[in-house]
């Protein structure tokens, strides 16, 4: 279940620097 978590943060973190 961590490593679900962490990959969501990670993912958000690309997605938001994409967006940017």
């Amino acid at each position: 279940m961590e490593r679900i978590v962490h990959l969501g943060h990670e993912l958000a973190k690309a997605v938001e620097e994409l967006g940017a």
